[in-house]
């Protein structure tokens, strides 16, 4: 069994609702409130990762695409 990001995010999810609905005593408030911190800045950390990898993953692309044109053609 493996934890993905996705569940994380349905964690994150579930300890809001539960908040909303009055599901903690005032003195658990903190406690949740740090935990809820942590998985949703876990998880935009993920993203910005993710982001950052693309980009530099479409820079490498364009960059190998320049090359192809760059090249002399033999006539």
């Amino acid at each position: 069994m493996e934890l993905n990001v996705q569940d994380l995010q349905l964690a994150a999810s579930v300890i809001d609702l539960a908040t909303q609905r009055g599901a903690f005593k005032a003195n658990e408030a903190k406690a949740v409130g740090t935990i809820y911190e942590k998985i949703t800045g876990f998880i935009q950390s993920v993203a910005d990762a993710q982001a950052k990898q693309q980009a530099e993953q479409a820079e490498q692309e364009g960059a190998s695409a320049d090359q192809v044109q760059d090249e002399p053609t033999a006539e």
